[in-house]
Parts: C-alpha cells; sequence; structure tokens
C-alpha cells in the first residue's frame, strides 16, 4: 500500500505540483482513507522524501539495465541512457519549478540527487566511451553533457517556446521522447570521433 500512495502522489505532484496537492486528495484519488495515509507516512513532507529518494532508486536501476545489456552498441546506450537522463529531467520540471516557490529545502534535495545521478552516470558512460575511442576529449564531451542538461530543462517548457519564433519551431517533434532523441542525436555526432 505504501508504493500504491507513492505512486499516486508522484502522479499527482508531477501534474499540478507539489503544494497544489492534499493529502485528502491524494486519498480520494485512491479511494482510501487519509488515516491510511497517515498509517505509512507521518507527513505529506515525508512523502514527498519518499518519493524523491525512490525515483532515485528506479532511475539507478533503469539505467543499470541499460547498462547491462551487451547486445547493444555503445551508440545505443548512450542514446536510451540520455534520453531516459533527459525525460527525467523534462518531467520533473512542473514539480521543481513548485518546489522551489514552496518548499526549498525539498528542491534543494531533489537539485542535489538529479546532479549526482545524472554526473554520476552521464560521467562514467564518457568515460568508457573514452576508453573505447568513440568520443572526444574531456572538455568537449564535458561541454556537450552541460548543453544537453541545459536543453533538457527547456524541452517540455511550453512557456519558452512561445518566446521563440514560431518559424523556429514550427517543425519541432511534439512528443518530448522524440525531441529527446534529435537532441541526443546531434549531440553525439559532435562528441564522437
Amino acid at each position: 500500500m505504501k508504493r500504491k500512495i507513492a505512486n499516486q502522489a508522484k502522479e499527482m505532484f508531477l501534474r499540478f505540483g507539489y503544494s497544489k496537492v492534499t493529502l485528502s486528495e491524494v486519498s480520494t484519488e485512491m479511494g482510501i482513507s487519509k488515516k491510511t495515509i497517515y498509517n505509512h507516512f507521518e507527513s505529506k513532507e515525508a512523502l514527498l522524501y519518499y518519493i524523491i529518494d525512490h525515483s532515485r532508486k528506479q532511475f539507478d536501476s533503469e539505467i543499470h539495465e541499460i547498462e547491462s545489456n551487451t547486445d547493444q552498441s555503445f551508440r545505443d546506450m548512450v542514446m536510451q541512457i540520455l534520453s531516459l537522463l533527459g525525460i527525467w529531467v523534462s518531467d520533473l520540471r512542473t514539480f521543481t519549478l513548485d518546489l522551489a516557490k514552496n518548499h526549498p529545502d525539498a528542491k534543494k534535495y531533489l537539485n542535489d540527487i538529479r546532479k549526482d545521478v545524472i554526473i554520476r552516470h552521464a560521467m562514467r558512460i564518457m568515460e568508457k566511451g573514452k576508453k573505447q575511442g568513440l568520443l572526444t576529449d574531456d572538455a568537449r564531451s564535458a561541454l556537450a553533457l552541460f548543453i544537453f542538461l541545459a536543453t533538457a530543462e527547456k524541452v517540455s517548457d511550453t512557456d519558452y517556446h512561445k518566446e521563440l519564433p514560431a518559424e523556429l519551431t514550427a517543425n519541432f517533434p511534439a512528443n518530448p521522447a522524440e525531441m529527446f532523441k534529435n537532441i541526443i542525436e546531434i549531440i553525439y555526432q559532435g562528441i564522437k570521433k
């Protein structure tokens, strides 16, 4: 039940923002009592931190699963991992904006986790690519990673898209996953040897 509560709350926090969702709304959506939630989480904040920690473990597990698949090329592995990273960053956008305004400590905690997870995995991938002679020097690869992370923050930002000229955005893929695929391909081509 704890996991079900966390999954429902996460889905609602991501869609509406942490501050806009009450535990009563989570319990109503699940068809359970609010007391049932309190049997598993002492507060909404405890639920929030549980969701953040669980998301990190789930993300790490998905990355390790991709990395352990030996039937794929290095390029395919990079594309899958960067796509997963990008979608993860993109999906958290509404949630993180809300946390920045309404729960700065949780926002900092989430940012620290995001930086650690993203940089740890991305750096390991880059090292693997360099050892195989597939990627260029450190400075160029690090810059490519920075560009990717900055881009990932903006891909799902519809307000930012509205600020750009329509001629520029007219041919953008509507699906964020397809957008990431194109961005990753451009960046990968720039850092490979």
